[in-house]
């Protein structure tokens, strides 16, 4: 698929919009993560293990920008117009957050890992199903890819019946991968077949 001809309207008939990631997004998107990775249970990586600076987030970005099978896409709120102006405080605050990030091996290049949050005040209001059914429907256009991967807390059943339910099926389960505040996890890792090549 060609950048020009890719999905990249809004969902509007949401009280929050799905739209592609920019370089612009970095410092919102550095906030956000910061909220995420601040509880245990939304991610393997802990916020003190992870290096959240703008220039390493830019150029993040900018290769999900510039890949022809990577996708960076968040859920967020509108700016609220008073007047003839927006306001400033809750500019394209993000409440979602999803990537597609491929592989430079030639082996899997026809694979990419999903990977997706959403922050918690936001859960089980429709953000997640909109932002995997829009990764889904781009990467069944884009061509080039034909398998969606990803792994998920075993305790996360809403994650779970959400991916189960978009056509990812378990493929493995990884036991006792996960250690927080003493107590072990599964990790299970799901896949889905795009309808690519």
């Amino acid at each position: 698929m060609t950048r020009t001809a890719e999905k990249t309207d809004f969902l509007k008939s949401e009280p929050f919009h799905i739209r592609r990631v920019t370089v612009d997004d970095a410092a919102n998107l550095m906030k956000y993560l910061r909220g995420i990775l601040s509880d245990p249970m939304a991610s393997i990586a802990d916020l003190d293990e992870m290096v959240l600076d703008s220039f390493r987030e830019r150029e993040h970005l900018r290769k999900l920008e510039m890949s022809d099978t990577g996708l960076g896409i968040v859920a967020v709120l509108p700016s609220e117009k008073v007047g003839n102006f927006f306001t400033v405080e809750n500019r394209d605050e993000i409440v979602g957050f999803l990537t597609l990030e491929p592989t430079r091996r030639r082996k899997v290049k026809h694979v990419v890992e999903l990977g997706m949050s959403v922050r918690v005040d936001w859960r089980a209001r429709g953000v997640g199903r909109k932002l995997v059914e829009y990764a889904i429907e781009w990467a069944g256009q884009n061509g080039r890819i034909e398998k969606i991967t990803l792994n998920v807390f075993s305790e996360n059943k809403a994650a779970l019946s959400l991916y189960e339910s978009a056509g990812f099926i378990i493929e493995g389960r990884l036991l006792n991968q996960i250690k927080v505040e003493g107590r072990y996890q599964d990790l299970i890792l799901m896949g889905r077949v795009t309808g690519g090549e």
